[in-house]
């Protein structure tokens, strides 16, 4: 990679990390001056004032070189609930405006998409990975400068009375389903107070981002959400969060889960996180009045060519046929791995990632040429919306399917949608029932966890079997306890536990959890580069080399 360029007219490739930084509209200068602008205003972080000061951030500040197409007052529209300030970190929403008005300061999807994942900070050379480093400690201040200025119930206490939780969960839906957990840690210990800081972005890019920044500072929340087995790796194998195994002995947790469940919880056989839910992230959501309209219907044995025999069937009718959003590129990477499971199986997908079954594989080019094809059959937007406005969408009329995880099934009933009549569901086709595993749970800091007794009280609130039910009716996902009393969810959650059961069970790549967190990234971005250049040789050439050197 190229050393970045001064700000001249020196021409650089487009899809560099280094074009993407000194694009006309989006600058390295103008990210550092918005995360500096956060700064200055956290160190006067009154609630009251947030978002005054928020919105009129752009017409007070003269110093900008670069002319922003957001504005304050429309990322405000953009993000539901935004102005409930205090429901959240003021700071913490200052981040995401800075984070979202980079983003959309491109009209080129493909730049904008690689913006959105900033993937741009992991690929320049030194002089730039100096000033991202100085950026990251100017959004940690940011973010922890706010908390002595929080009003009572905002997330102020001493001692156990208070916790601090990061997550990703901050669609409609996943805002509902955290604040079960929350109720019932405060239940469960009174008085206590409780700071969600959740950071939008689809998938955790986001979210991770502003958490490294802080383990690195040595000022972790009390709790933190992440994937098991292979990202849970990643913070092991960093010595960043703490052995809970007392606790799960304690506890006798490991004899209330699936075993699958509570190995993926474990690093060497020792346990790191504990687990709230079970998502599947190979589900095809369909909305029945358009397949009608096309006289077209989805039969799973059909396999992927009978699915796209049925996509082609829809586009002649008129109907758009599928929904994508992959604004945040986990979307279209998840698409592409139930492609390749559906062509390869159960066994071979798990074989990807021991060295037993090449990328270079037949199957595995068939699934690529199967994915540049339905990618062709998506909404010429796809990279210009998020995963949750991908399967509104689909509800409402616009496309016949949108293949997302079973997050999507209460995030569509959060949008009042009713299932079999404005959407319904079946597994990706395939020659087998395949259960792709989506874990999500919480894990505490190694050292400097700033509640301790909080941070075990959240825990164990995690591993109650009535909070997890109520977790899963808002969620669309299952308990991952077995002692949970899972007869009043949904009937599409009684089919996904029972298929948890019996199907063959594997793990998801695009949410890092099949394996390491390094090769998780490599396939992140070669799908993003395949969505551009629809260069299969180039895909299974990255993909094989990683299997060489990062497997």
């Amino acid at each position: 990679m190229r050393e970045l360029p001064r700000r001249t007219s020196e021409a650089v490739d487009r899809d560099t990390p280094a074009a993407l930084l000194t694009s006309s509209r989006v600058t390295f200068f103008t990210s550092f001056h918005l995360l500096g602008a956060a700064f200055a205003m956290s160190l006067t972080c009154r609630r009251s004032q947030c978002y005054t000061d928020l919105l009129t951030f752009q017409e007070r500040d003269n110093r900008r070189k670069t002319t922003l197409d957001a504005s304050g007052a429309e990322f405000a529209s953009h993000r539901p609930g935004v102005t409930a300030i205090s429901t959240r970190s003021c700071c913490i929403d200052l981040l995401d405006y800075v984070i979202w008005t980079t983003t959309q300061a491109d009209a080129d999807p493909v730049r904008r998409r690689l913006i959105t994942q900033r993937r741009v900070v992991m690929r320049v050379q030194n002089k730039l990975k100096v000033s991202m480093a100085v950026t990251a400690a100017v959004s940690l201040i940011a973010v922890t400068g706010c908390s002595a200025n929080q009003p009572a119930g905002g997330g102020g206490g001493d001692g156990t009375n208070k916790l601090e939780i990061t997550s990703w969960w901050t669609s409609g839906s996943e805002a509902e389903a955290l604040n079960v957990l929350i109720d019932g840690v405060k239940s469960s210990s009174p008085g206590l107070s409780v700071d969600n800081a959740a950071v939008s972005g689809g998938g955790g890019a986001n979210a991770r981002q502003a958490l490294a920044a802080r383990l690195q500072a040595g000022s972790p929340p009390d709790a933190w959400q992440l994937h098991p087995a292979g990202q849970l790796k990643s913070y092991v194998d960093g010595g960043q969060v703490a052995d809970l195994t007392e606790l799960w002995t304690q506890n006798d947790w490991a004899s209330k889960l699936p075993k699958d469940v509570a190995e993926a919880q474990q690093v060497d056989g020792k346990y790191y996180t504990v687990p709230i839910g079970v998502h599947r992230g190979n589900v095809l959501w369909t909305n029945p009045a358009v397949l009608s309209k096309a006289n077209a219907a989805i039969d799973p044995a059909a396999g992927v060519d009978g699915l796209i025999s049925t996509l082609k069937q829809v586009e002649a009718s008129g109907t758009t046929p599928v929904c994508l959003g992959d604004k945040d590129i986990f979307a279209s990477a998840q698409l592409l791995e139930s492609i390749i499971m559906s062509r390869v199986g159960a066994d071979n997908w798990k074989k990807l990632f021991t060295n037993e079954y090449s990328f270079d594989a037949p199957e595995v080019k068939q699934a690529l040429e199967d994915y540049k094809t339905i990618l062709a059959l998506s909404n010429k937007d796809h990279s210009a919306i998020t995963w949750d406005e991908a399967v509104k969408k689909m509800a409402n009329g616009d496309c016949a399917v949108s293949l997302m995880g079973d997050w999507a099934y209460g995030e569509l009933l959060n949008a009042d949608k009713k299932p079999g009549t404005d959407f319904a569901w079946v597994t990706f086709p395939g020659k087998e029932d395949i259960f792709d595993y989506v874990g999500d749970g919480f894990s505490i800091a190694a050292k400097n966890t700033p509640n301790p007794e909080a941070a075990n009280a959240w825990l164990k609130t995690l591993m109650d079997p009535k909070v997890q039910t109520e977790f899963a009716a808002k969620k669309g996902s299952i308990p991952a306890v077995t002692n949970a009393d899972i007869s009043t969810l949904s009937e599409y959650q009684q089919e996904a536990a029972k298929s948890f059961a019996e199907a063959s069970v594997v793990s998801s790549l695009a949410h890092g959890q099949v394996t390491t967190a390094e090769f998780a990234q490599t396939y992140a971005d070669a799908v993003s580069t395949f969505n551009g250049s629809g260069n299969v040789e180039a895909f299974l050439a990255s993909m094989t080399q990683a299997q060489k050197t990062q497997l």
